[in-house]
């Protein structure tokens, strides 16, 4: 299934609604190459911004929610995946002229175990992926939008957060307007 840019017709409907029938979660996949599990698998760090439900009772118990991934997702595609309850915030640029929009992403409250994932990335070349999927309650089974390309080239790591500037890869990285305008695809400039 192919989710447009904006959402599902039911995500769609869901926000116009606003109704408690109808929550929509907020999700962050983080990926980098120094993820990886106790066997070395490359793994990714899911994150529900919500209270969720009890997933492990251990010492600290484990909250969270268990969620469909699309079918071309970069790791664990099509599966069924657990998020862990985390509070999250992407803070808008604050459009200052003559730079760049430079949102930031801070992850409040990092648990021991996701903050030794992100402290493994620091130090290397390659950035952090993330990836941000917005499912409603009511239908786990798969997100109802789905925004990837951004990166987290740097992140600073305390005990209680960690924060870091999302660059937006494609839109820097592409050629606008992705068009070449040549004489054999176009003849008509051969008289310009």
């Amino acid at each position: 299934m192919t989710i447009p840019p904006r959402g599902t017709q039911a995500l769609l409907e869901a926000q116009a609604r606003a109704s408690a029938e109808h929550v929509i979660l907020a999700t962050v996949e983080l990926r980098h190459p120094a993820i990886v599990d106790d066997e070395g698998e490359p793994m990714a760090v899911r994150l529900v911004h919500d209270e969720g439900n009890l997933i492990e009772d251990g010492d600290p118990p484990i909250f969270g929610w268990q969620f469909g991934l699309e079918d071309d997702a970069p790791l664990d595609a099509g599966e069924t995946v657990t998020f862990i309850a985390c509070a999250f915030d992407v803070a808008v640029p604050d459009g200052t002229e003559g730079a760049p929009p430079r949102p930031t992403m801070s992850i409040d409250n990092v648990a021991n175990d996701i903050r030794r994932h992100v402290e493994a990335t620091l130090g290397t070349r390659a950035a952090i992926e993330v990836t941000y999927r917005e499912y409603l309650l009511a239908e786990p089974g798969a997100p109802q939008r789905v925004q990837t390309g951004f990166t987290l080239p740097e992140v600073l790591v305390t005990h209680w957060r960690a924060t870091g500037v999302l660059r937006l890869v494609d839109a820097l990285d592409r050629v606008y307007p992705g068009v070449v305008y040549d004489t054999r695809r176009f003849p008509a400039l051969r008289g310009l």
